[in-house]
């Protein structure tokens, strides 16, 4: 899939070299892992927030916020299913003997 941005919030003991060398690692990929696909208007798609002071009772913690474009396949699924049971007028009766609706606001 294909992402728009990641936020990274780091808490603990790490630096940033650490984070840099991670996301540098995660662009790049490794054996077994593809790399990470950004969007080409924002190739620079990491932010990062460090906190210094680790979270109660852990060395390090690591919040990934990410926002990608896979969610479009599956609209593109539903709509194909949706267009498919319209084109038998599946379930349509509901709406038209029960709620008195009119086909032509289908």
């Amino acid at each position: 899939s294909t992402y728009l941005a990641c936020g990274l919030l780091v808490r603990g003991g790490v630096t940033v070299s650490d984070i840099q060398r991670n996301i540098t690692s995660l662009r790049a990929g490794r054996a077994g892992r593809p790399a990470i696909k950004m969007v080409h208007w924002n190739a620079d798609g990491f932010k990062v927030g460090l906190c210094t002071v680790p979270a109660l009772k852990q060395p390090n913690s690591l919040l990934c916020l990410a926002n990608n474009a896979c969610i479009s396949g599956r609209f593109t699924h539903m709509l194909a299913k949706f267009n498919m049971l319209y084109r038998r007028k599946a379930q349509v009766h509901h709406y038209t003997r029960v709620d008195g609706m009119d086909i032509a606001r289908f």
